[in-house]
């Protein structure tokens, strides 16, 4: 499958493209530190620069797009300004997707646009794939569900547009892409009036308070899936109490993820800083660590690319 990157960081998408056999053409990205590594590591590559310039871009259709779009303006860790702020480039995201409609597209954010301005700026991006003929599956996957000893909760929206039927009223059809657990059944459904069927309903209330035990989220229409492993903990898009790599307070909590470890009484941050803090001979290490932290997991995204396989070899 062909593979464009946008928002390409450090190349999670791309390393984890290599590795589940898509070929990565170009990349989208600006960053100078981002630009350099992705040059170096992925020889022959093109970088198309700034998204907002999609318009004037001059490649083939891709197989698949993927978009690890901007997470300050959502993050419970920043001020949530959503559309307000200028790092919130969803709608570039979507005008990418509807120029050279792939078969594929997979955006990953954090679970703070769930709840940012009670969940509207997420179901806008849902309606607006599927006003494109996508079906969408969101789904929340952590970092831990792939052994790392970090949560990092992570909301993955999966849009697929290759055997959309389009009804007649309209709607869309949303089906299982095949790897959420039984909670995500996505195949038709009636709907209501107000266009919650009495599934989506129940799924989004049980979601919220398995999550995060606010009410707030009741009734919210397509919540995403959470797979199991994210919902042993409570909370974990509450940055006062865990912070946003899920670091909490708690010692049995570290005592599980950091073998023989003491109560941890220091705060997430706190710790990045006594750890992080002083000088360690590594040149650009603020790049880099702003890198890492802007980063996905990989292994989450190959996750669900292998997932795409198994659907494409399905057809």
């Amino acid at each position: 499958m062909i593979h464009l990157d946008l928002f390409s960081g450090i190349g999670g998408f791309a390393l984890a493209a290599e590795w589940a056999g898509f070929k990565t053409v170009a990349f989208s990205e600006i960053e100078p530190f981002c630009c350099k590594l992705l040059a170096k590591r992925f020889h022959g590559v093109q970088n198309l620069g700034d998204v907002k310039q999609f318009e004037e871009w001059d490649i083939k259709r891709p197989d698949i797009i993927t978009a690890g779009v901007p997470c300050q303006p959502a993050s419970c860790a920043g001020k949530r300004r959503g559309a307000s702020d200028d790092r919130w480039l969803w709608p570039e995201a979507l005008g990418v997707v509807r120029r050279f409609h792939p078969r594929w597209f997979l955006a990953e954010n954090p679970t703070g646009i769930l709840s940012l301005e009670s969940g509207d700026p997420f179901e806008s991006v849902l309606v607006a794939l599927e006003a494109e003929g996508y079906e969408v599956q969101p789904v929340i996957i952590p970092a831990c569900a792939v052994g790392a000893w970090h949560r990092r909760d992570r909301v993955w929206i999966v849009a697929n547009n290759s055997n959309v039927r389009r009804e007649r009223d309209g709607g869309s059809r949303r089906r299982r892409v095949g790897f959420a657990n039984d909670n995500s059944d996505t195949t038709d459904r009636a709907r209501r009036p107000n266009g919650k069927s009495s599934r989506e309903a129940g799924d989004a209330t049980d979601a919220a308070s398995e999550q995060n035990g606010r009410d707030r989220r009741r009734g919210q229409r397509r919540a995403p899936v959470s797979s199991e492993s994210a919902q042993r903990d409570s909370d974990a898009t509450d940055a006062s109490r865990l912070g946003s790599q899920g670091y909490g307070e708690h010692g049995e909590r570290a005592g599980e993820w950091l073998p023989g470890a003491a109560a941890w009484e220091e705060s997430w941050v706190e710790a990045a800083t006594r750890i992080c803090g002083g000088y360690d001979g590594l040149p650009h290490r603020v790049d880099r660590l702003r890198g890492l932290g802007n980063a996905i997991v990989p292994q989450v995204a190959l996750m669900v690319f292998e997932a795409i396989k198994a659907v494409e070899a399905n057809r």
